[in-house]
């Protein structure tokens, strides 16, 4: 339940995969409203540990990446 008039609402989240596959640096962007940034927060950090680090020219590196994530908001309908 929020005080949110019905629509999407977008948080960009930004992280960077380390050379050992595990999300550091988690940063925020878009929506404010502080529990759709707590849960698109929870939902990257439960990512499972990536296998293997990026590769560019042959050697392992960082990688940053950006989503989405979008939470929809209903009227609730009696």
């Amino acid at each position: 339940k929020t005080n949110l008039p019905e629509g999407q609402y977008n948080v960009y989240v930004s992280f960077v995969i380390d050379l050992k596959g595990h999300i550091t640096d988690i940063k925020t962007k878009g929506n404010d409203y502080e529990p759709f940034v707590t849960e698109a927060t929870r939902l990257i950090r439960a990512i499972p540990k990536y296998s293997a680090p990026g590769i560019q020219r042959g050697k392992q590196v960082k990688v940053r990446f950006t989503l989405p994530i979008g939470f929809i908001v209903e009227t609730e309908k009696n």
